[in-house]
């Protein structure tokens, strides 16, 4: 597993592509791969940020991004993710459960009260739900969208 690099950057565009293709978001919003690069690099650069690739024979094969962030009602640290996707090829191995428990503890060494994982792609809640359970992770919430222009 590594950072993002730039002999990755390829395959994580794809990756990308791909995730989006899968999503909810397909149908209403477009893919812009250079946005999705910035995004990372930025998050890749950035301490209170996590940007994690696994890799498979020089393929980049999965991701999880999060970020330090604060809710509404407290300062406490709360470690969101922003991104968490592996390919379809390689979610019985493992490897997004690995993405997972890097994140955990990156959120554990700087001090979050909390580690928050969202499921707003739409891609296999079932199992996304079952997965976090079985990690004690509690559910509080649904995601809901509507497309309001063009």
């Amino acid at each position: 597993m590594d950072s993002l690099s730039s002999q990755f950057e390829g395959d994580f565009v794809e990756m990308g592509r791909l995730a989006h293709l899968e999503s909810g978001f397909a149908d209403k919003i477009e893919y812009d791969p250079e946005r999705l690069l910035s995004v990372a690099r930025n998050y890749a650069r950035d301490d209170n940020k996590f940007l994690v690739v696994a890799v498979d024979g020089g393929r980049a094969v999965g991701v999880f991004a999060g970020h330090l962030s604060e809710i509404y009602f407290s300062s406490a640290k709360l470690a969101r993710d922003v991104l968490w996707y592996v390919l379809e090829e390689y979610r019985v191995g493992g490897i997004g459960l690995e993405l997972l428990a890097r994140f955990e503890s990156w959120a554990e060494y700087r001090d979050a009260k909390m580690v928050y994982v969202s499921q707003d792609s739409g891609i296999h809640t079932d199992k996304f739900t079952k997965s976090m359970n079985r990690r004690g992770y509690d559910f509080v919430g649904s995601n809901y969208t509507l497309g309001v222009s063009g």
